[in-house]
């Protein structure tokens, strides 16, 4: 197909246009940030370019429709524009709540509402070229022999891996020997846990892309060939290289107990070898300076770090409730978090530990973080770290520190901090990337290397990859643009380094589906057996069960979030209504009989939430309140509900509070709040009676705690009257009533891991009635890969929301010059 020349005002007049801190080269067909390249697919350019050509106007669905796909080409159109324009707001990092660059005009189009800034031509007589189209470009082969020519490799599963430029290669299976092209296009479901609806044909489409893109564009460096290294496990992750570059190990359920165990194989063939023998999940494995050794985080007698020799031995315990190990490059340290969750999840402690490699006293070393000219002391904002990383002469640590005091505004940045006395200083990252949601996203330092080159893992699109950037040692400021490294889709979740540059790093995939599980009856503890349910989207979320076997659930496709209900007998499933908003805003609970189904759906800041009702056969909603928060439990009778909502005091955060609403009239009262305290997931009662709540003292915690207080007064409930079930030292979240109101689930990482969990309470007093115990632990596979899986407990049964993980590990050297 022939692709006509951009026409339209400002065309021709000009081959840049600036947009915020953004550049755009329409010759060159790339896009920039601060002088930094930002990839983007072709669909997503394409729509960028037509909004810059008349910023300011509105650009019709239509007219996208028949820019992108002309002929009548056959093309599920909606779906298509909304994952495209997605894919541009997140390169943008823009918002579709509250938006910079792209604003949305419901069922109509788009418009661009930023400055716009256009470079007049050099030479008047030079005129833009066509984009290309990716139909004309040459054909993708996937297999055979190939000469001369850019190709795509596919491994089992569909999936693209790599991009291949080679005077003469091969392709086969198993696809051993792969090289990634920094040229790549990151497929894109929602990063890592859109992944697994990705199919062979799909693939074969972004092979077709990735080709018609390195056709236009040349490397900042050559291609950078890599390695698989896994191929039989479900998940194998966060893998640690010797020093020398010999030997690899890494956490993996490879063995018949579908445990996570450590393994350790010499590089780049070598077979597998379990390196301890005990029974217990095992992780984060980090090798000696001399390779001699290998500490690892274990759940083995309350969970600890742990030390064993390479050649195999009994292990010796280091650091009672430690997690993370990391030795510091001379051998003499270790540097760890305190407590952990046992699967990754970040930690929220301002400090971590170091302790004499071979045992002795631990310190601790405090992680400052800045918010402007203000030092932020812990408690005061919302804060998040990464683990630090150690300086090649191990006298200095760097970390990425978040830190939120405003509802718009998150301060990203890495920090140098002596491991002696002396101030920290705040490194020149924060130049390049100064703003995410979360620090899953952001740019997490993963290895120091020699001449302060920093190997890190960030968000690039919808996926997350390597990078490497360097700092000068004078100011710790960026001496040059970051390199990106890698281009493949998935999450990198975690990299390890050689002396002589040989990375090894894992690859992880997900999807967050909901599984069944019935409960013994009088024990309230799960049977083992597990049942998936159908999916409907890329992620399946927030079950809630009725008594009549129906179950409404959020389901994501396509970036945008779905009500379903799905009857489990019969297994005929229902859409109900869109909903807008994240994870963090919106919600569904379906009534006792399943008749109708009330959601949440959230427009811009948290408190901006509206409740709706919905009958179970489909129809028209029936809004119930405005800005009531979001919505949490609906009593037996329906005739309350209950929220929780943010409670700000001008922009800052100063608690979270829990709503009465009126199911008829939408009245909303306080049930109850408490300053400075943060109050979640609010659970009626059967008789409507009591409310159990989780609350934690700051906007992040790493304990939260579970409480019990009356809900059936007119008055808010004085904090004086709250019944405390669990201590304040553990993450204990989301409690939920069993059905006849004698136990309450929830979940908790007191086993180091987030399992489920129950507790029996007096009938009378609602205290606790003994001590909580395992209703169903995740330690294998499938298994939850977040602090809040949610779930919803049946008359008998419990349907939660568990991640379908797999992971992969590879193995590249760094380019020369780097």
């Amino acid at each position: 197909m022939e692709q006509k020349s951009q026409s339209g005002p400002g065309a021709s007049a000009s081959s840049r246009v600036r947009f915020g801190d953004f550049e755009l080269d329409l010759r060159a067909a790339e896009l920039r940030k601060n002088g930094h390249r930002i990839r983007l697919q072709e669909q997503p350019f394409r729509i960028l370019v037509e909004l810059l050509k008349n910023p300011g106007e509105v650009l019709l669905r239509e007219e996208i429709r028949k820019k992108l796909w002309p002929n009548d080409t056959t093309v599920e159109f909606d779906h298509s524009i909304n994952a495209a324009v997605k894919r541009l707001r997140g390169s943008l990092q823009d918002s579709a709540e509250s938006p910079r660059y792209i604003e949305t005009l419901a069922r109509r189009g788009y418009r661009f509402i930023a400055p716009v800034l256009r470079e007049p031509e050099k030479t008047s007589q030079r005129e833009v070229p066509p984009l290309a189209s990716p139909a004309a470009t040459t054909p993708v082969r996937n297999s055979g022999d190939v000469g001369g020519e850019t190709v795509a490799a596919i491994p089992a599963g569909g999936t693209l891996s790599a991009s291949i430029t080679s005077p003469k290669i091969s392709i086969g299976a198993p696809a051993d020997q792969l090289v990634v092209s920094p040229l790549v296009e990151p497929a894109s479901p929602d990063r890592v846990r859109r992944w697994l609806w990705l199919g062979a044909a799909g693939g074969l489409v972004v092979a077709a892309m990735a080709a018609w893109v390195l056709a236009r564009r040349s490397p900042p460096h050559p291609p950078i060939p890599i390695t698989r290294l896994t191929f039989d496990a479900r998940v194998a992750w966060h893998p640690a290289i010797s020093a020398d570059g010999k030997y690899m190990a890494y956490a993996s359920d490879r063995g018949e107990s579908g445990d996570m165990h450590i393994w350790v194989q010499e590089l780049p063939t070598g077979e597998p070898v379990r390196a301890t023998e005990e029974e217990g999940n095992e992780d984060y494995p980090s090798f000696s300076a001399d390779g001699s050794k290998i500490a690892f985080r274990s759940d083995r007698d309350g969970g600890g770090i742990y030390v064993v020799p390479l050649v195999g031995g009994e292990p010796r315990l280091l650091a009672p409730r430690g997690t993370r190990a990391q030795y510091s490059p001379d051998g003499r340290l270790v540097l760890f978090f305190p407590g952990g969750t046992g699967e990754g999840g970040w930690e929220s402690s301002h400090r971590v530990f170091l302790i004499p490699a071979d045992g002795g006293e631990r310190r601790p070393v405090s992680l400052p973080v800045q918010l402007g000219s203000a030092w932020v002391q812990t408690g005061s904002v919302w804060h998040e770290y990464s683990l630090p990383v150690f300086s090649p002469d191990a006298r200095q640590l760097l970390y990425l520190a978040q830190a939120k005091a405003k509802f718009n505004e998150i301060s990203t940045a890495w920090y140098v901090v002596p491991l002696d006395k002396g101030p920290s200083a705040p490194a020149g990252i924060s130049e390049h990337w100064s703003s995410y949601g979360t620090i899953d996203e952001a740019p997490v330092p993963l290895a120091w290397l020699r001449g302060n080159r920093i190997l890190y893992r960030a968000s690039s699109g919808d996926a997350i990859n390597l990078w490497l950037a360097t700092l000068s040692a004078r100011d710790w400021r960026l001496t040059k643009p970051p390199d990106q490294l890698t281009f493949g889709p998935g999450e990198i979740t975690s990299a390890s380094v050689s002396d002589s540059g040989t990375v090894v790093f894992g690859n992880t995939r997900a999807q967050t589906r909901l599984w069944s599980f019935a409960l013994e009856r009088g024990t309230g503890r799960a049977e083992k057996k597990f049942a998936t349910l159908p999916s409907s989207g890329e992620i399946d979320w927030y079950p809630s069960l009725s008594d009549t076997g129906k179950l409404a659930y959020l389901s994501q496709k396509f970036g945008k979030w779905n009500v379903w209900l799905t009857d489990l007998s019969s297994g005929k499933q229902t859409w109900l209504a869109n909903v807008e908003g994240n994870r963090g805003t919106i919600s569904v609970v379906v009534n006792r009989a399943g008749s109708r189904v009330a959601y949440t759906t959230c427009r811009g800041e948290r408190s901006m939430c509206t409740i709706f009702t919905v009958a179970a056969t489909g129809g028209a909603p029936a809004r119930v309140c405005d800005d009531c928060g979001m919505l949490r439990s609906w009593s037996s009778n329906g005739g309350v509900m209950v929220s929780q909502q943010p409670s700000p005091e001008g922009q800052n955060w100063t608690r979270f509070r829990i709503n009465r609403i009126d199911t008829a009239s939408g009245r909303t009262t306080i049930l109850t709040e408490k300053p400075g305290t943060f109050l979640f997931a609010p659970d009626l009662s059967p008789d409507g009676r009591w409310i159990v709540f989780q609350a934690r003292p700051a906007p992040v915690s790493d304990f939260e705690q579970l409480f019990v207080a009356p809900a059936d007064e007119s008055v808010p409930v004085a904090p004086s009257r709250w019944i405390a079930l669990t201590d304040l030292q553990h993450f204990d979240a989301d409690p939920q009533w069993s059905r006849d109101g004698k136990m309450v689930y929830f979940t908790s990482n007191r086993d180091g891991y987030t399992c489920l969990w129950a507790l029996r309470l007096d009938s009378v007093t609602k205290r606790s009635a003994g001590q909580p115990f395992a209703v169903q632990h995740f330690h294998g596979t499938p298994r939850a890969h977040t602090l809040y899986p949610t779930f919803s407990v049946g008359l008998d049964r419990i349907v939660i929301s568990l991640d379908q993980l797999q992971s992969d590990l590879w193995m590249m050297h760094l380019p020369e010059g780097h």
